[in-house]
């Protein structure tokens, strides 16, 4: 997905439902890209330490992405 599109559907899908960034609590993204990662946090303004990123210890995942960082933040 192009990061573009991946920016502005987090900013519509918190907008269209009533919530901002500031109301999470943790950003689990499927994108296992780390430029796409820090692209969506500058557009959100959301902090480093709000964002789960794995990608220096496992590379990139695709698929497995949201399995595999679920099962090491014990949600």
């Amino acid at each position: 997905m192009r990061s573009d599109v991946w920016q502005n559907s987090g900013t519509c899908l918190l907008e269209r439902n009533g919530f901002t960034a500031k109301d999470l609590a943790l950003v689990v993204p499927h994108q296992a890209n780390l430029p796409h990662h820090r692209a969506m946090q500058e557009r959100l303004g959301v902090d480093d330490s709000k964002v789960m990123v794995n990608i220096d210890r496992y590379g990139n995942t695709t698929a497995g992405t949201i399995s595999a960082r679920s099962a090491r933040c014990g949600c």
